[in-house]
């Protein structure tokens, strides 16, 4: 079975950017089967600088729990 993000159409690639259960955004460090390794990230509210999580979030999903996002700009 191929290995889909929750649109059921994008496959997952590494830099992609999803919504991951738990409300968790992360860029994608790893594609193993149907799983994707992400890299927890946040975005400062003063600054709009993206940074990874404290402690280093790391954590493993079914790609079919996580929500591709498109390539956004953001707007303070």
């Amino acid at each position: 079975m191929d290995s889909v993000y929750n649109d059921r159409k994008t496959k997952p690639r590494v830099g992609d950017v999803v919504m991951a259960p738990g409300t968790i955004r992360g860029i994608v460090i790893e594609v193993n089967g149907t799983f994707v390794k992400i890299l927890g990230i946040a975005t400062s509210i003063e600054t709009g600088e993206t940074f990874v999580l404290p402690q280093r979030y790391v954590e493993e999903f079914p790609s079919g729990d996580c929500m591709y996002m498109e390539k956004q700009t953001l707007n303070l």
